[in-house]
């Protein structure tokens, strides 16, 4: 047999890509919380994440893809966090608590040291693959709790809302909440259900003197 038959050829080690997607994920938004979405442009992502231009186009292909791919897997995160975690609730109230909760602090914690690039890309034009992942996650948000909202207000717990577009309202909180760190899970929930618990009954009036 040949010297060095069935030997395994010698390269270069295995390149961790989950570990090369999160260097280039963090350079992009470095960058795009520096100078803006639309004065980023590839070459500098490749600079600053130190990955090689072929590296770089054979995982994301451009600038666009980058985000998108981050924003689509942070959202399949905590999606899939949410859907194991929630257990729903016979009372729409203590549901409504739960999945307020259950969002917030799922949310805070996929993006973690992300939050501090996000939050200044978004004070800035926004960018479509972050539109995107809003409107996504407004479409998971509409399919988990507007029946939450719709059997309060069935059931009287809830005041007279339109389901559909509360839960836009609410996601909207929600999404600044997870953006900004704060408040947290339990002080959004608070927050949440006293908005669209029914108005107290007004206290009857007190008896006149010539009534009593």
């Amino acid at each position: 047999m040949p010297q060095g038959a069935g030997r395994r050829p010698v390269g270069r080690p295995p390149v961790d890509a989950a570990a090369l997607r999160a260097r280039v994920f963090d350079a992009a938004l470095d960058l795009c919380a520096t100078h803006g979405y639309d004065g980023v442009r590839v070459t500098q992502i490749i600079e600053a994440s130190g990955v090689s231009a072929g590296t770089f186009y054979r995982h994301f292909g451009s600038k666009d893809a980058v985000l998108t791919e981050l924003v689509d897997e942070l959202t399949q995160r905590m999606a899939d966090a949410i859907a194991e975690r929630r257990t729903p609730r016979d009372d729409p109230v203590d549901d409504l608590h739960d999945w307020v909760s259950t969002v917030v602090e799922v949310g805070q914690r996929t993006l973690g040291d992300w939050v501090p690039q996000l939050r200044r890309v978004v004070q800035t034009a926004l960018p479509p693959a972050l539109e995107q992942g809003r409107a996504l996650h407004e479409a998971v948000s509409h399919e988990l709790a507007v029946p939450i909202i719709a059997r309060g207000v069935a059931e009287g717990r809830f005041r007279s809302v339109e389901p559909a577009a509360t839960v836009r309202l609410i996601t909207a909180v929600l999404d600044r909440a997870i953006i900004d760190g704060h408040p947290t899970p339990t002080e959004c929930s608070e927050f949440v259900v006293r908005a669209v618990l029914p108005e107290p009954d007004p206290p009857l009036p007190r008896p006149t003197s010539e009534e009593r």
